[in-house]
């Protein structure tokens, strides 16, 4: 039997759920007047002009940035979209592209005063949650639907992904889906026909991961080309001393020397009976003659350049377990040198290595999963990998903790974290790192910049 209070409890409970529920159907009009100026419905045409196909789009930056469903566009010799006031204007080009997630950035030509940019969500929405879908089914524009969350899922080689009540028909595909704060949760993408009401939305923090990708973009490009400048003064100083062997480099950037033990010298032009020497232990078995021998043909130090002979002696060593050989293993197959080009393959010699505490496999495995090479994209794990070689002080590894700290991909937003990343690596000379660290001090508070320099400086390397 229920007390006195219980029944207080329970019917004050009742009160605020009903109540709640009324408050947001009251505001549920105006909610959709502050969100429909963001939303466009998009035509595309084909190279004689005619219309090919429709879908809806909405604003995210001031700038004209909009964010659409990549099967909407693709294929479209023109794009053109038309705003709530039902006016027309032109696409200019395609800012970022992200087909695994089926979602593309485009750039309009816009007057600034025309876009109402929409918040996004990096947040997973809860099962059950209220939202709203606006968009132009069918060609009907501006068309408003309801619904709820009733399922987060975790799709095999995609990731997660909304699963919603509200209908989405031809035409909705790249509409908002929007919850009661008015916030960006997620985006049309599809539905299933053979169901009734089962449907589908990209999660908001692939949209965000989207515009964030395309600010790094050409803080990137800088970033290889450095290192490019680098590469070619390591070569000229290889030139000079061709008695050493060095690694190759990774897949952007310089390699580290891997230190060995003295083998005396490698043979030059006129030093065939060194060679000799050479082939003949690494025929014997040895790996470590192996991989030198695989050194010699990668660079053509005394012979020809081959890079299938390399291949074929790295592999002989690295089946033997030599860390060198599968290292370099796992570069010709990334670069397709001397073997056929096999992302997945050399991802499998980078992490026999990298399980090994080495720091460049790390930092390359890193790359593959932030640019999905190989294996689905997952910026989770390309943290981790940067992570590894981070704490052993790669400095290329610590840059690109401090853009993904700095953007939110893959881990929360954390500016005193980015700072520290951009801080460890702009001591040990990166520009780059420098320039961003110091940009980003003009968004951080003073106690913000504070404790990130602190962090810096008490931090140690770690062994892996």
């Amino acid at each position: 039997m229920l007390t006195k209070w219980a029944v207080l409890t329970y019917s004050f409970l009742l009160f605020i759920l009903v109540a709640s529920e009324a408050l947001a159907q009251k505001n549920l009009p105006s909610l959709i007047t502050k969100i429909q100026p963001s939303v466009v419905t998009i035509t595309i045409y084909d190279s004689s002009g005619d219309s090919i196909g429709q879908g809806s789009g909405f604003f995210v930056s001031e700038a004209g940035d909009l964010v659409t469903n990549h099967h909407v566009v693709e294929g479209a010799s023109r794009i053109e979209i038309r705003t709530s006031d039902g006016k027309f204007y032109s696409v200019k080009k395609v800012v970022a592209v992200q087909e695994t997630a089926d979602l593309v950035r485009l750039s309009v030509s816009i007057p600034r005063s025309a876009v109402k940019p929409i918040i996004v969500s990096r947040r997973l929405p809860e099962v059950g949650q209220r939202v709203i879908v606006i968009g132009s089914p069918l060609g009907l524009y501006q068309t408003v639907s309801d619904g709820i969350v009733s399922a987060v899922r975790d799709v095999s080689g995609f990731g997660k992904i909304i699963q919603i009540t509200a209908p989405i028909s031809s035409g909705s595909s790249g509409s908002p889906v929007v919850n009661m704060k008015g916030e960006v949760i997620g985006v049309a993408t599809f539905a299933l026909i053979e169901g009734q009401n089962i449907n589908f939305a990209i999660p908001g923090d692939r949209v965000i991961a989207l515009g964030t990708e395309h600010k790094l973009e050409k803080e990137l490009r800088e970033l290889r080309a450095e290192r490019e400048k680098l590469e070619t003064e390591r070569k000229r100083l290889e030139e000079k001393r061709r008695g050493r062997l060095v690694r190759p480099r990774k897949d952007e950037d310089a390699q580290p020397e891997r230190k060995r033990p003295d083998t005396g010298k490698l043979p030059r032009k006129d030093n065939a009976e060194g060679l000799r020497g050479i082939r003949k232990t690494a025929d014997q078995g040895d790996a470590l003659y192996q991989t030198i021998l695989g050194g010699i043909y990668a660079y053509g130090l005394g012979v020809p350049q081959d890079y299938a002979e390399a291949a074929r002696w790295y592999r002989k060593a690295a089946d033997q377990g030599d860390a060198d050989a599968q290292y370099n293993l796992g570069v010709m197959y990334f670069k397709g040198q001397g073997v056929t080009q096999d992302y997945g393959t050399a991802l499998r010699w980078y992490r026999k290595v990298a399980d090994q505490g080495d720091a460049n496999a790390q930092y390359n495995l890193g790359n593959m999963y932030f640019e999905g090479q190989g294996v689905t994209q997952d910026y989770g794990t390309a943290l981790r990998w940067y992570r590894k070689a981070a704490d052993q002080g790669e400095a290329l590894a610590q840059m690109k903790l401090g853009l993904m700290y700095n953007s939110g991909l893959g881990v929360t937003q954390d500016y005193v974290q980015a700072h520290m990343w951009y801080n460890l690596a702009a001591a040990q000379g990166d520009k780059n790192a420098r320039e961003f660290r110091d940009s980003l001090a003009e968004k951080m508070t003073p106690d913000q910049v504070a404790e990130a320099q602190k962090l810096a400086r008490e931090w140690k390397p770690k062994g892996n």
